[in-house]
Formats: C-alpha cells, structure tokens, sequence
C-alpha cells in the first residue's frame, strides 16, 4: 500500500506501485496513496502528480515496469508531489479511468479483429 503523508513543504509518498504499464516512458505519472482512513476504506485515496525521474525502478515484468515511491532521497533532493484534486476523493477518477481504459482496450480490440478479418477474408 502507498501512503501519503502531509508534510510542511508539501506531501511525501512511502510504498510502491507493483505495476506501471508504460510508466518508465512517461515524464509524469499520477500515483494514488492512502491520505486517511482504513485500507479498504473508499475514501481518503489521493492522487498525486510525480515526475518520472523521482520514482525508484526496481525490476521488470513482461510489458510493465515496478516501481517505488521515494522514499529513500534526503528531504530536499525532490520536489514534492502535487497533489491532484481534492484530498481523499481519488477512488472515483480511478474508476473512471478504469472504465475508460476498458473501453479504449475494447475498442482497439475490434479494430485488429476486422484488419485481421479484411486480411484473411475476401470480403
């Protein structure tokens, strides 16, 4: 789990995301973490805007990339994640974004079935 955690120069995130599709050729990334309540509470999940170069990489997965938040650079060293919207409100974004993403996948799904279709069909 990530948690994050308000701090007098901004917020500070500890834990680490297990997979992040993409995440190493992005130059920004929008991570989630626990600001407030219980771990399987729906509210008190922020997101928060981290550059890149700031997060941790440790390791591969076929595909995607794992990641830790910063939690070992001195104070200091990095800016300070911002957050993005309203402290706490997150999961509904990400439900969101879940649903838009399906769609996307969806989509993009059909499209290679009729190319594949179109392809190997007379039609």
């Amino acid at each position: 789990m990530t948690t994050a955690t308000k701090t007098a120069g901004g917020w500070r995130l500890d834990g680490s995301k297990s997979v992040v599709v993409h995440g190493d050729s992005a130059d920004r990334l929008i991570v989630s973490a626990r600001v407030s309540g219980d771990r399987h509470d729906p509210d008190g999940i922020g997101l928060f805007l981290v550059d890149r170069r700031q997060m941790a990489w440790r390791g591969e997965l076929p595909n995607a990339r794992c990641m830790a938040a910063p939690t070992s650079r001195s104070p200091g060293s990095m800016s300070p994640p911002r957050r993005a919207g309203r402290a706490g409100a997150g999961l509904t974004t990400i439900e969101r974004m879940n649903q838009a993403g399906i769609m996307a996948t969806c989509a993009e799904a059909v499209g290679a079935m009729e190319t594949m279709l179109a392809l190997t069909s007379n039609i």
